[in-house]
């Protein structure tokens, strides 16, 4: 299935809408729904009730399986890489500048922590316990930071990891026994609560992004190989030994995580998903689009969840044999040019030949047929049945029945990044030079370059 790639399009409100684009306050998001972010982390704290966060602050709420995903109003503008909840009620994001954000009901509002943590990048958050946790994280691309609480988040106490490389992921199967791994292959394990941490051996040379245990013995870390590859990497001795399951070229995996020893999920660039029923011995490709995915979550063996670039949320009811978004795209391409003739009546125009149309305001967009493959850059319309278009190779369109039919022009072979009409006659498009047109109704078109 392919994937849409970037599609924007927000509308400014006198009133403040609910999915509002975050630190814009009247913006909102038509498409993609329910947000363009990029989404990092999630966590559901049941079967129907989850979050989600990523770029700009933002959090997402569903309380009903996925089906709607509400705002919530977060008191930062920087990214949100990690949420973690502790219980029903008490949960945590973390992110950039030491960003870290508590709720005490359920992630309807969210307040700073002052925790006093001058780390760059807080990408990962892990409790055991209702008091007991690590966040892990980077002071920029080195410096990798370990912070502890035992008092439920009130305080953070840095301890001692013994490595200078930054930490993308932490995952403990006990109080005392965890991981955590990052830049250049690192991986540090505790035995100790985290008192003492000690270096274990990948063999990568590339990034991991992230980790997952089953068991004290079992575990999984994915990210970047020697080769620019994608790599999984597993152990069945707690870390003494790590032994490569899958690898695949120009590619990279962002998140494992396993609902029981044997079945377990990755994803990343490219936007695929593979499966493994027999702990890693076998990885089979279960979905493929053309954008990034970030991080799984799994409520049982069969209904999960997946997140990532550009707002994509992917779900799943049969264990990942399918996979359907629950992001609305109306169109597979980026936009790059919107006008409204009146309060409802807009078009939108972008790369490969993309034409969309709204008759209430935005609230949805039709597509329209260009009979292009060309990428359009730019749209203006002088009446509500009147437009042009102006695009690459040379490609001019022209409606007059509101977009149900464009008529295409060609001038040329190099691109118009530009068009504008004074009246329903005379007009401009721009490029690699300027072309005036005018238009008379019984003779069609004259042009004429400036």
């Amino acid at each position: 299935m392919v994937k849409p790639i970037l599609i924007i399009l927000i509308i400014l409100y006198s009133s403040f809408p609910s999915n509002k684009v975050k630190g814009q306050s009247g913006w909102q998001w038509q498409n993609p729904l329910p947000t363009g972010n990029n989404l990092f982390a999630a966590f559901f704290i049941d079967d129907n009730t989850g979050f989600v966060s990523g770029t700009a602050g933002i959090i997402l709420k569903t309380t009903n399986g996925g089906m709607n995903w509400e705002y919530k109003t977060t008191p930062t503008p920087f990214f949100l890489r990690d949420i973690f909840f502790i219980s029903q009620s008490d949960g945590f994001a973390v992110g950039d500048y030491g960003t870290i954000l508590k709720t005490t009901d359920s992630g309807n509002h969210w307040t700073i922590q002052q925790a006093g943590l001058n780390t760059r990048y807080l990408n990962s958050i892990y409790f055991v316990s209702s008091t007991i946790g690590w966040i892990a994280g980077a002071d920029g691309a080195s410096d990798g930071e370990i912070y502890k609480t035992t008092n439920s988040g009130l305080n953070w106490t840095l301890q001692n990891t013994g490595s200078t490389l930054g930490f993308n992921s932490v995952y403990f199967v006990s109080e005392m026994t965890g991981w955590a791994v990052g830049n250049n292959g690192t991986i540090i394990k505790t035995t100790n609560s985290g008192a003492n941490w000690f270096q274990q051996t990948s063999s990568l040379a590339g990034g991991l992004t992230s980790v997952y245990f089953t068991s004290e013995t079992t575990g999984w870390a994915v990210g970047m190989g020697n080769l620019f590859n994608a790599a999984i990497i597993n152990t069945t001795d707690g870390g003494v030994t790590w032994v490569e399951q899958f690898s695949k070229m120009n590619f990279a995996f962002f998140s494992v995580n396993f609902i029981s020893p044997n079945t377990g999920w990755v994803c990343g660039a490219g936007e695929e998903i593979y499966k493994t029923t027999n702990g890693g011995l076998n990885w089979n490709e279960q979905f493929s689009g053309s954008n990034i995915l970030y991080s799984f979550y799994f409520t049982s063996e069969t209904k999960g969840y997946s997140f990532g670039e550009f707002g994509t949320i992917l779900k799943t009811t049969d264990g990942g044999s399918n996979w359907f978004y629950q992001s609305s795209f109306s169109t597979i391409s980026k936009l790059n040019s919107v006008t409204f003739a009146s309060e409802d009546k807009g078009w939108a125009c972008g790369d490969r030949g993309a034409i969309l149309n709204t008759t209430n305001s935005g609230s949805n967009w039709n597509i329209q047929t260009s009979n292009l493959t060309d990428d359009l850059f730019n749209i203006h319309f002088t009446s509500e049945q009147t437009g042009w278009i102006s695009g690459n190779n040379g490609y001019l369109l022209n409606t007059t029945n509101s977009g149900t039919n464009w008529i295409i022009q060609k001038i040329g072979f190099l691109p118009y990044y530009s068009i504008f009409f004074a009246d329903n006659n005379t007009g401009w498009a721009a490029g690699f030079g300027i072309v005036k047109q005018q238009m008379q109704v019984s003779h069609g078109l004259n042009k004429a370059a400036v």
